[in-house]
C-alpha cells in the first residue's frame, strides 16, 4: 500500500487536495504556486487518455502497507476480472532507478547496507519482478522488467530523529537538490531509516512502509520510507524475528516491505494507475503472504535467491488468469523438441516458452527421469532417460517453477526401433604407439554414433558413419595402453551393441639398416640420422665402447631417428657398433666409424682455375687431409661458394657463382677444418 498525505491526486477535474493539510504537501512550503499545479495537472491530464477501467467510486488506495496483523492484511477486494483496475494513471515504463538514502546512524546495523544493495542490484530481471510486466498503460505497453541499483547517500538526521511525512519528502527533496542523487523521473528515492529513527504518522503501529510522489524543480519524483523496525516493535513488520536469511532480521524485514513498495511504485506511481475498488494495490492484495519456502543454511525461511543471496519476499499480485498471488509468473511450454524418443534412449530436449527459469521438468507416468541441464526465461535444456521397459505412448511434459505449474505439452515414447548391432573390427589389433585405421560392420547403425572401448590409453577420433552397416574410424594407442583386449561398442540413439575385443599389443622390435654419415672424427660431433622400421615409442641408442655418447635422440616417425653424437678426443679410432632399443625390443647393429683427429689441410691445384663474371663454375679442389667436415672459403664480393662434396681424402668438389659485377682479377681460395686452415690458391676473374 501507499501512503499519501498532502499528495496531489486529478480526477476528471484535474487535480484536488488529498485529505490533509496544505502544510503536508511535499514542498516544504504552506502554498503552491499556480503554475506549479498547471504544470503538473497537464502532465496528469496526458497520461489520462486511455479508457479507465476503474470507477470514480473505487475507494482510493488507504495509505499504508499495513502491518502483519492489520485486518485489511492481504485483502484481495475486487472479484471481477483480474481482481485489480486501471485508472488511467501513468506507469513507469522501462528500466526503473532505484536510489536509497540512508538516513540516521546506519553504524548500529553495517550489514543492512550490503543486504539491501544486493536486493535493488539483482531484482530487475527476476522471475518475480516480472509479475509487474502483467500491468500495462492506456497504450498497451507493459511494465518492464528492468530495475537498475542507480547509487545512494546518506543523511546524518537532517530532520532529526522523528520524521513526520512531510520530512520523508523533505529528505529525499534534499538528496537530489544537494547534487548528492540526480533528478530521476523514472527513479524510486527510498528513505532507509535506522533502528533510532521513529516516523510520527504510525510506523510500526499502522504501517510498515509507504510510497508517495512529491514535485522537484518542477518534477514529479517517486519516493518511500521504509524503516529499520529492529528495536521499535519488530514483529510488527517482520515474519521471522529470531533468524532471517541474510542474518539481519531488521535488513531482511525491511526488503520484503522494500520490493513491496517498489512494484506498487512502479504500477501506481501517481496513485491513480493500478488498484481495486476497495484501494488495494497489487502488493497490498497479497500482504504478508509468501507461498512457498524453504530453509536456507542458518535454519530461517526463504521463498526465492535473487544472484547469490535468499530472501524472504511478500507475494505479488499476477493481473492475468483472474488474478493470483505468486512468487513468479506462471511457466507455459510453446515447443519440446525433440518430442519423441524410444525406450532405452536418453534424449537430450529443448523446452521452449516463457517464465521457465529455475524450472524442474516432469513427465506423467513411470519410466522416464528428467534432468535439467540448464535454465533461462524462455529455455530449457534437460535430458530425458527413458527406461528399456518405459510403455509406448504420449505422455504429458509439464515444467514447475515457483510460478506454478505449466500446462501439459505432449512427449511421446515411440515403439523401439531396432538396436544397432557390431559383428567385427578390422583389423581387430594393434601395437602400443601407433594409430590404426579401423572398420566396424554391424547393423542399424545410425547418426550419431559414438565408439566406446573399455579401459585407458586407446580412444576413437575420426568417427565416420558410411552406412547402416559400417564406421570407420581411427583407434589412437598409447604406448602406457594395456596390452590385451579392449572390449569395443557402439551406441546411437537407439541403444549400445554387444561388445567386440581389440587387441593392444607389444610394438614389433626395431631394425636398424643404416647410419648417416657412418663415421667421425675424433673430437666432433655429428649429426646423424638412423635409418630403419618400428622406431614407435621412446628410443635410445646403445653405442658399445666408450669415448662416443648420444644425445638429442628424437624419432622423426616410425622409419627414422636424429641424433647427435659426440666423439670424445680420447676415442679410440676405429668401428663402434650401433643398435636401437625401443619398447618393442633392441635392434641389431650397424657400424660408426671413429676417425683419427684431423690434421690441417692442404690445397695443391684447382681445376679450373679461371672463369668469367655472370657465370657458374664446377670447380675440383685437389689436396690432403680431406674430410666430410671440410669446408671451402671464397673471398670477394660477387663471388660465392655451393654444393660442397667431399669424394676423397684428397678431392672436393665445390659450385663457385660469379655475379655480373664481380670484381675482376684473383680471390682467394682455401679448405678448413677443425685443426686449421690450408694454403691459399688464386682463382682469376677475366
Amino acid at each position: 500500500m501507499i501512503r499519501q498525505p498532502g499528495e496531489w491526486h486529478y480526477t476528471d477535474d484535474c487535480i484536488y487536495k488529498y485529505f490533509l493539510g496544505v502544510d503536508r504537501m511535499f514542498t516544504g512550503k504552506s502554498t503552491v504556486h499556480a503554475a506549479l499545479l498547471a504544470t503538473l495537472c497537464l502532465q496528469l491530464s496526458a497520461a489520462d487518455s486511455g479508457n479507465s477501467t476503474g470507477n470514480s467510486n473505487d475507494t482510493k488506495p488507504s495509505g499504508y502497507h499495513a502491518v502483519i496483523d492489520h485486518p485489511n492484511a492481504g485483502t484481495s477486494g475486487s472479484p471481477s476480472g483480474n481482481g485489480i483496475l486501471y485508472h488511467n494513471g501513468p506507469l513507469m515504463l522501462g528500466l526503473v532507478n532505484i536510489y536509497y538514502v540512508w538516513y540516521g546512524n546506519w553504524s548500529v546495523d553495517p550489514n543492512a547496507l550490503p543486504i539491501l544493495q544486493y536486493l535493488a542490484q539483482n531484482i530487475g530481471g527476476s522471475p518475480y519482478f516480472a509479475i509487474n510486466t502483467t500491468y500495462t498503460n492506456g497504450s498497451g505497453t507493459p511494465v518492464a522488467n528492468m530495475v537498475a541499483f542507480a547509487g545512494s547517500t546518506n543523511d546524518n538526521y537532517s530532520q532529526g530523529t522523528t520524521l513526520s511525512d512531510s520530512g520523508v519528502f523533505a529528505v529525499a527533496s534534499h538528496a537530489i537538490t544537494s547534487g548528492s542523487l540526480p533528478l530521476d523521473t523514472n527513479g524510486v528515492y527510498f528513505v532507509l531509516t535506522s533502528p533510532d529513527v521513529k516516523e510520527s504518522s504510525g510506523f510500526i503501529t499502522q504501517y510498515c512502509a509507504w510510497h508517495s510522489y512529491g514535485m522537484v524543480n518542477g518534477s514529479p519524483i517517486k519516493f518511500a520510507f521504509v524503516g529499520d523496525a529492529a528495536t521499535q516493535g519488530l514483529g510488527a513488520c517482520a515474519e521471522q524475528t529470531a533468524h532471517s536469511p541474510n542474518g539481519d532480521v531488521g535488513a531482511d524485514a525491511m526488503a520484503s516491505v522494500l520490493i513491496h513498495e517498489l512494484e506498487e511504485s512502479v504500477t501506481d506511481p501517481l496513485l491513480n494507475a493500478w488498484y481495486d475498488s476497495q484501494g488495494n494495490e497489487n502488493a497490498d492484495k497479497c500482504a504478508w503472504t509468501f507461498g512457498t519456502t524453504y530453509t536456507t543454511a542458518n535454519g530461517s525461511v526463504a521463498n526465492m535467491k535473487l544472484g547469490g543471496r535468499d530472501y524472504l519476499i511478500q507475494r505479488n499480485w499476477v493481473n492475468a488468469s483472474g488474478g493470483y498471488c505468486a512468487l513468479a509468473l506462471l511457466p507455459s511450454i510453446t515447443s519440446v523438441s525433440p518430442n519423441s524418443g524410444a525406450p532405452g534412449a536418453t534424449v537430450p530436449v529443448n523446452i521452449s516458452g516463457s517464465n521457465l527459469t529455475n524450472g524442474t521438468v516432469t513427465l506423467s507416468g513411470t519410466g522416464v527421469t528428467a534432468t535439467v541441464l540448464s535454465s533461462s526465461a524462455n529455455q530449457i535444456t534437460a535430458s530425458l532417460a527413458i527406461a528399456s521397459g518405459a510403455a509406448t505412448g504420449a505422455r504429458s511434459l509439464t515444467v514447475k517453477t515457483v510460478g506454478g505449474t505449466s500446462a501439459a505439452s505432449a512427449f511421446t515414447i515411440t515403439a523401439a526401433p531396432n538396436t544397432p548391432t557390431l559383428s567385427s573390427i578390422s583389423p581387430s589389433s594393434g601395437a602400443q604407439g601407433t594409430s590404426v585405421s579401423v572398420t566396424l560392420t554391424g547393423t542399424n547403425l545410425v547418426s550419431p554414433a559414438t565408439i566406446n572401448i573399455a579401459g585407458t590409453g586407446v580412444s576413437a577420433t575420426n568417427v565416420t558413419l558410411v552406412s547402416g552397416t559400417s564406421i570407420t574410424a581411427t583407434f589412437v594407442i598409447a604406448v602406457s595402453a594395456a596390452t590385451g583386449a579392449h572390449n569395443v561398442s557402439v551406441t546411437t540413439t537407439n541403444g549400445t551393441t554387444a561388445t567386440l575385443p581389440f587387441n593392444v599389443t607389444p610394438p614389433p622390435p626395431p631394425t636398424l639398416s643404416s647410419i648417416g654419415p657412418s663415421s667421425g672424427a675424433q673430437g666432433s660431433s655429428v649429426n646423424v640420422t638412423l635409418t630403419g622400421t618400428n622406431f614407435i615409442g621412446s628410443a635410445s641408442l646403445n653405442i658399445s665402447g666408450t669415448g662416443i655418447t648420444a644425445s638429442n635422440v628424437t624419432i622423426a616417425n616410425a622409419t627414422s631417428i636424429t641424433a647427435t653424437l659426440t666423439i670424445a678426443a680420447t676415442a679410440t679410432a676405429g668401428a663402434y657398433a650401433i643398435s636401437v632399443t625401443t619398447p618393442g625390443g633392441t635392434s641389431a647393429t650397424q657400424a660408426f666409424t671413429v676417425n683419427a683427429a684431423s690434421t690441417a689441410p692442404t690445397l695443391t691445384s684447382m681445376t679450373p682455375s679461371s672463369g668469367h663474371p655472370s657465370t657458374v663454375v664446377a670447380v675440383s679442389l685437389f689436396g690432403t687431409n680431406f674430410t666430410s667436415q671440410t669446408g671451402v672459403r671464397l673471398s670477394g664480393g660477387g663471388a660465392a661458394k655451393s654444393n660442397v662434396v667431399y669424394v676423397s681424402p684428397t678431392q672436393i668438389n665445390v659450385t663457385f657463382t660469379f655475379n655480373a659485377t664481380v670484381a675482376l682479377g684473383g680471390h682467394n681460395v682455401y679448405v678448413t677444418n677443425s685443426a686449421g686452415n690450408s694454403n691459399i690458391l688464386v682463382f682469376t676473374v677475366n
